[in-house]
């Protein structure tokens, strides 16, 4: 048995899976393995209504593909940033090192951190 693919004629690699005839299709160093069953046309096999209903399901198929891939992504991204939400403000109403300095009676410290803030320029 024979495929062609881009004008080739490519013969079918033997091999029986499930009931399965597994073809094979070498394009270049690129290749592509398309599962077929004896009842179901090849699309070199169809006629052009028939390829173009074939070509209109597979192209719904990849659109519904992408779509889902999306969603699962954005799902992802927000448990993610909601995860973030949350920490970010546990972190923003912790007292700074300098604070806690202080309340322990560790003047001194906390000025020096104070102070080695300001000389870096990330506070006022």
């Amino acid at each position: 048995m024979t495929a062609t693919v881009s004008n080739k004629t490519v013969p079918a690699r033997s091999g029986i899976s499930g009931g399965d005839q597994t073809k094979s299709l070498g394009v270049g160093n690129v290749g592509s393995t398309v599962s077929h069953t004896e009842d179901i046309p090849l699309l070199h096999q169809m006629n052009a209504r028939g390829r173009r209903i074939a070509e209109a399901y597979y192209e719904a198929g990849v659109v519904a593909g992408i779509e889902m891939g999306r969603r699962q992504v954005e799902a992802e991204e927000e448990a993610r940033w909601a995860w973030m939400r949350e920490h970010i403000r546990s972190i923003a109403s912790t007292p700074d090192y300098a604070t806690l300095a202080d309340r322990r009676g560790q003047h001194q410290r906390a000025q020096r951190q104070r102070d080695l803030l300001q000389q870096r320029g990330i506070v006022a």
